[in-house]
């Protein structure tokens, strides 16, 4: 055996079991990099894969004039069976395995009147097809915000971190359905991180 294939062998043993939900919360530094850029005026956040409620409060934090809904499939709603129109804004880290990230957009952007705001995968934004759905024939975002350090994401509510992170991260935030059709723009961003909950104002 090739060492080549040995170390491909042993990645893929040190990769941890991913959850059967992507159960894997947001530490408040990464939602509050989405606050340095995203300006929520007075309305309705919605947070539909909420779990115990960490990227709410941070929400709740960042933007303290908007009011907040929040759900998950764990309490029994299915955001993607959700056929109701969300008049206000949407912002939540989406699970990613089996293409459930594209199907989360997908579906937020049909529903959601305000803005969308998905944490997602670096490599989200690269895809062929993808891009040209999204970004010649589709909804163009209109602000990518790049996530410079490795997430270091909760193992569901407890207080626990995954062993090891081997993807990076950004925000991607599509403007309101009224522009949606019309924005040509997608402004790319740098966040930077801001470690304690008692920094933001």
């Amino acid at each position: 055996m090739s060492q080549l294939n040995r170390w491909a062998i042993l990645a893929r043993k040190s990769k941890p079991k991913r959850s059967p939900l992507d159960d894997y919360e947001t530490p408040d530094e990464v939602t509050f990099a989405l606050g340095q850029f995203l300006e929520l005026k007075i309305c309705l956040v919605l947070e539909p894969c909420a779990g115990s409620g960490r990227m709410l409060h941070a929400i709740q934090t960042m933007w303290p004039k908007v009011q907040t809904a929040s759900s998950d499939i764990k309490r029994g709603r299915d955001f993607l069976k959700r056929t109701r129109i969300h008049e206000g804004s949407l912002v939540t880290n989406p699970p990613y395995r089996n293409g459930m990230a594209q199907k989360m957009v997908d579906h937020a952007l049909n529903i959601t009147d305000g803005k969308v705001a998905m944490l997602l995968q670096s490599d989200f934004i690269w895809g062929q097809q993808r891009g040209k759905n999204f970004y010649l024939n589709g909804y163009r975002p209109e602000m990518i915000i790049v996530i410079p350090w490795r997430i270091n994401f909760f193992i569901g509510s407890s207080n626990k971190i995954i062993d090891g992170q081997f993807f990076s991260h950004a925000w991607v935030i599509w403007p309101k359905r009224s522009l949606r059709a019309s924005n040509t723009t997608t402004f790319l961003e740098w966040a930077t991180q801001i470690p304690k909950l008692g920094k933001v104002k």
